[in-house]
């Protein structure tokens, strides 16, 4: 990465030297990859060349494949009058020449946020299904409130689908407006899409990867390549991370970069990014996210994974539309011996209410030896309607888990059936022997469902209604 080839090499030499390429991680690959594309004829002479160039077609040919999954996707978007615009790895890919020096396993697409619902559809119609294992007809019902999918399909087929660019606290959509405005129209495998301007790739760039800077280099690659490119433009880069709240990842990623890899950073954009530092307790929340986890001790990944888990409510909370939020399900669950006959099901009917209630529920099925979280969605021919989480605290083998539910329900207009389903927390693709106990969807038996018309929601606790009208108030 350094920016003089000779001080790379040496680097270069001097890590393969110290490292099993066997051992490597696949970002570890991709970095190798690069560097492989940018230094490969001085290193012809090392007893690991082979392996290296074999470790460039193998990764050129998986992202190949990757495109060529991809493209009826592209091509189906087009269609149906779609806007596309490619970022992050999807960008460099628009690039013929960009394109052999960058791998990736997945490509990141962004359309207007109004029309995300619209491009999901086209994707759900060509096979495509959410990795986080929910159903299709959820997706869709709530295609108006995401603000990204990632979506699988085949061995290779790996799309990130975003209706905004940037994380929630980082910018508004007016500000991602600004990126539509100045991307240029490029073709993409035949394609038409728009391709952001290079410093706004940049700070894209320095968005999505500070944050997790720890997992794969390409960010810091692409970043670096960004600013030597003749007539970049500081002033506005630096006005799109000022915008964006991301000043401590540009300080980090820029500091390295003038520091260790000898890049010449604009003086003054430094100046203002250290003069709009956050305070001591953003700063630091920034920090031990950004900072690579090989250097950090236990207390510092405690310490990371506190500031992840902040950052992460609250983007759910800036993501949430207020006022749309239903009451959450009342659980309770309970462990007992002895399941029914039969293997039990993944869908079961439930009774077609013509009005707003209190679904009860009375589920059992196999308690796992592993502990993990169960997912229940209840859909109906029109659209999604609600959905759950079971989170067992102690997993007992050889006993069944009882699982109380009362969730309100409001059955879609248009509807003729609605029912329950148990789902996986992974796509169909992910799923393996190995970890099928943990993410496959579990089957279940329905022991009961009762539905009551008109039950007020807050007189809902832990599973049981307070009153009863048959017995008044337990």
């Amino acid at each position: 990465m350094h920016i003089d080839p000779v001080a790379a090499e040496r680097q270069l030499r001097a890590w393969i030297g110290t490292h099993d390429l066997n051992d490597c991680t696949f970002s570890e690959q991709r970095l190798i990859l690069a560097a492989w594309n940018r230094l490969g004829p001085g290193l012809r002479d090392l007893p690991d060349a082979p392996r290296l160039a074999g470790l460039q077609r193998m990764l050129w040919t998986r992202t190949m494949l990757l495109m060529r999954e991809c493209q009826p996707a592209f091509a189906a978007l087009a269609a149906a009058d779609v806007p596309m615009m490619l970022i992050k790895g999807a960008a460099r890919a628009a690039d013929p020449v960009g394109r052999g020096g960058r791998s990736f396993h997945d490509l990141d697409i962004v359309v207007p946020r109004n029309r995300l619902g619209d491009a999901l559809g086209v994707f759900i119609e060509l096979g495509w299904e959410p990795s986080s294992g929910s159903s299709a007809v959820r997706m869709l019902t709530l295609a108006g409130r995401l603000r990204s999918v990632n979506l699988h399909k085949g061995r290779y087929g790996d799309i990130d689908l975003h209706g905004c660019i940037f994380r929630p606290g980082q910018g508004s959509l007016g500000d991602d407006d600004r990126v539509w405005a100045r991307a240029r129209p490029v073709e993409f495998n035949s394609v038409a899409c728009g391709l952001p301007v290079r410093e706004d790739l940049a700070v894209i760039a320095i968005a999505n990867g500070g944050l997790d800077a720890h997992a794969n280099s390409d960010w810091l690659v692409d970043l670096s390549r960004l600013i030597v490119e003749s007539g970049f433009d500081w002033r506005l880069f630096s006005d799109e991370v000022l915008a964006r709240d991301i000043v401590v990842p540009a300080v980090i990623a820029l500091g390295w970069l003038k520091a260790r890899a000898g890049y010449a950073v604009d003086a003054e954009a430094m100046r203002r990014f250290e003069a709009a530092l956050p305070g001591p307790m953003a700063a630091w929340m920034a920090f031990v996210q950004a900072r690579p986890r090989q250097s950090e001790t236990p207390a510092g990944a405690a310490l990371r994974w506190l500031a992840k888990t902040r950052r992460k409510s609250l983007e759910l909370a800036e993501s949430e539309p207020r006022g749309e939020q239903k009451p959450r399900p009342r659980l309770k669950t309970k462990f007992s011996r002895g399941l029914p006959a039969g293997q039990g099901v993944l869908r079961a009917d439930l009774p077609l209410p013509d009005r707003a209630g209190i679904l009860r529920l009375h589920i059992r099925l196999p308690a796992s030896v592993k502990w993990r979280r169960l997912a229940f969605e209840i859909n109906s021919d029109a659209e999604h309607v609600a959905a759950f989480h079971v989170r067992p605290k102690l997993p007992r083998a050889e006993t069944a888990l009882e699982v109380f539910c009362e969730i309100q329900l409001d059955t879609p207009p248009g509807a003729t059936r609605v029912w329950l389903e148990s789902r996986p927390l992974r796509s169909a693709r992910m799923l393996t022997e190995e970890n099928a106990a943990r993410y496959a969807a579990p089957r279940f038996w329905l022991i009961s469902s009762e539905f009551r018309p008109d039950a007020p929601p807050e007189a809902l606790i832990d599973g049981i209604s307070r009153k009863d009208p048959a017995k008044g108030t337990r």
